[in-house]
């Protein structure tokens, strides 16, 4: 699939149709799964700069409203963003 170069160091391909995931922006990657009604958000990184950095990222790619946030576990680095979510 396409891979889209955000800046430097900081991507944000696409998998499929409806999966993106940002990488480069925190410590911990983030991934958009985009459905029909709305997206899911898999971690959110652990700071708000970053975590809105990847926000305005993924909403160039949509604006159907986020549904879900999923962690894939309760480190730092994958929840402490969620407040921009």
């Amino acid at each position: 699939m396409e891979n889209i170069h955000v800046l430097q160091g900081i991507y944000l391909p696409q998998v499929n149709s409806r999966i993106y995931v940002a990488i480069g922006f925190a410590l911990a990657n983030s991934i958009m799964l985009v459905g029909d009604d709305g997206v899911v958000i898999v971690d959110v990184t652990e700071s708000l700069e970053s975590a809105a950095e990847i926000y305005e990222a993924f909403r160039k790619i949509t604006t159907k409203p986020i549904t879900d946030i999923i962690y894939t576990h309760n480190h730092g680095d994958h929840v402490l963003g969620t407040q921009v979510f």
